[in-house]
């Protein structure tokens, strides 16, 4: 979510507290936002010495409730500018909160412009699967010629020796992450011009370090 602040306010790397609030109130008015409403819950997310969230009494759990509505509303403000697409990677790693308050925006996006994209693993149990706004796509494992395809595009060649393609298969298990990753462990083990035409003799030099990366 402090993501989706920065990018929403423009918030760069090595901003200071005074450029970071002046891109916030400039940000709030653009959308239309009330500062009493908004401001102090941003400045805090965005770690903003005096925020001024300490000012205000409540519980912390009106606290969370305030900053909820207030992401709540900078999300639903912004489609009206304009398309919003929110994605947010490994779900299944959120903690309580985050998931939480992306539950809360899901559930207000009905008629908005707003697209939420989540990735997460089987495992992972939402609650927001009997919406009618809802679409559930399963990615299974590649196929070994999938997985193939994948390498020779990320090497640049087909031309790849007979048992390091078995290597990457049995490694990979055709999960596409670990295909990045095995090959960028051999681009780090190998020139480019080896890459060209990989040689068992290669493998068997370099397996116990490519096993290490994996």
């Amino acid at each position: 979510m402090i993501d989706i602040l920065k990018a929403n306010f423009d918030v760069l790397e090595g901003d200071g507290d005074a450029e970071i609030r002046a891109k916030v109130k400039r940000g709030l008015k653009t959308l239309g936002l009330d500062e009493v409403l908004t401001l102090p819950y941003f400045l805090e997310l965005l770690s903003v010495k005096d925020s001024g969230i300490d000012k205000i009494p409540m519980s912390p759990e009106a606290k969370k409730d305030r900053i909820m509505e207030a992401l709540k509303q900078i999300v639903l403000k912004g489609s009206e500018i304009r398309l919003l697409i929110l994605a947010y990677e490994d779900l299944h790693w959120a903690d309580k909160t985050s998931e939480d308050i992306l539950k809360y925006i899901l559930e207000s996006i009905p008629g908005a412009r707003v697209l939420m994209l989540f990735t997460y693993r089987p495992e992972f149990v939402h609650t927001w699967g009997g919406k009618s706004y809802h679409n559930q796509v399963t990615l299974n494992r590649l196929s070994n010629r999938e997985s193939l395809a994948m390498v020779f595009h990320l090497l640049g060649t087909e031309n790849v020796d007979r048992d390091l393609e078995e290597l990457i298969l049995e490694k990979t298990e055709g999960v596409p992450f670990f295909i990045e990753e095995f090959v960028a462990s051999l681009r780090e083990l190998i020139s480019p011009v080896a890459l060209k035409r990989l040689r068992t003799t290669l493998r068997e030099r370099h397996i116990s370090a490519i096993d290490l990366h994996l």
